[in-house]
């Protein structure tokens, strides 16, 4: 089963840019553009299985651990200081939102991998690492998606109405914490971006 889809990955990036990273812009879909697409990089090993025709060969492996935020979080860092903006404001921003999604991930009772859980721990290792109190089982069924190999059409099955469900299913249940991260951005309105945009001469 793939536990969460984009939706709940995404929604818990905002929430989590909301809360506890600088603010990079004053309006609210230019952060939650960029949490999107951070908080589902995790993701991207799918690519490579993909690529190989097993599509879960690498899932939820080295780029689901807290290193991986560490060092992507450090790439950001860096990527910002040369544009001429601060490091910590990079790092701050993406090493939290990147975490997310890894510890979203170790909530889940199951992963493609034997065992449960992810990786967290990774170099030091290899173990999947699972959170003390699993996501309730009715919820995880809610936001399953069956497992199915590319010869049955793996594509076709991720893009398919089960998917649609899930993704209806997960806007709901993660509303609250959208709701949530708005008006975390409200009250912290009064605080200075980290990054004020450049005036005109």
């Amino acid at each position: 089963a793939h536990m969460s889809v984009i939706v709940g990955h995404s929604v818990t990036g905002y929430a989590t840019a909301e809360a506890v990273g600088p603010r990079i812009s004053d309006a609210w879909w230019k952060t939650a553009l960029v949490a999107l697409f951070v908080a589902n990089v995790p993701d991207s090993d799918f690519l490579f299985g993909l690529a190989v025709g097993n599509p879960e060969g690498w899932h939820h492996g080295a780029s689901h651990s807290l290193t991986a935020a560490l060092l992507v979080g450090i790439a950001a860092g860096l990527a910002v200081r040369w544009r001429g903006g601060r490091f910590r404001t990079g790092f701050l921003f993406v090493a939290p939102i990147y975490a997310s999604h890894v510890l979203l991930d170790a909530v889940a009772p199951e992963s493609p991998k034997p065992g449960v859980g992810v990786p967290l721990l990774w170099p030091f290792t290899r173990a999947d690492i699972a959170a003390p109190v699993p996501m309730p089982a009715w919820l995880a069924d809610a936001l399953a998606l069956a497992d199915a190999d590319v010869a049955g059409g793996y594509i076709p099955r991720l893009l398919g109405t089960d998917t649609l469900v899930v993704l209806a299913t997960e806007a709901v249940l993660y509303a609250p914490l959208f709701l949530l991260a708005l008006w975390i951005r409200r009250v912290r309105t009064t605080t200075p971006i980290a990054e004020p945009p450049p005036t005109a001469s």
